[in-house]
């Protein structure tokens, strides 16, 4: 009993410090590589430069969750096949939320127009 209990409440311990730690740095990654790329491709372009900071950062994210949470616990060959479609599902749902950043942009500005005017 007291196995199985280490073996939950143990992952549970990697599951809080993999995400910690992979939020962190793909965070920091995401927000350098969008700046990267908007020094590359100026003001405009915001998808690009959003689409491709997710890319990297998703990236970093799964990657790093999955090995601290998950390496001495299943084979690394499980690990890489879990990684991969994880990712897919991540980049393909950034992809979709674009169209929300436009909207979010669109909607601060012109909050941000009233306030100049007033």
């Amino acid at each position: 009993m007291k196995e199985r209990y280490n073996q939950i409440f143990g992952l549970s311990a990697r599951f809080s410090i993999a995400s910690l730690v992979a939020f962190a740095i793909a965070q920091y990654q995401d927000v350098f590589s969008f700046f990267f790329f908007k020094k590359h491709t100026g003001e405009k372009k915001f998808w690009l430069r959003s689409n491709l900071s997710n890319v990297w950062s998703q990236f970093l994210d799964t990657v790093i969750f999955m090995l601290i949470a998950f390496v001495g616990v299943y084979p690394f060959s499980t690990i890489i096949a879990i990684i991969i479609p994880w990712w897919i599902y991540k980049v393909f749902m950034g992809f979709l939320f674009t169209p929300l950043s436009y909207l979010g942009i669109r909607l601060l500005r012109g909050k941000n127009n009233e306030n100049n005017s007033n």
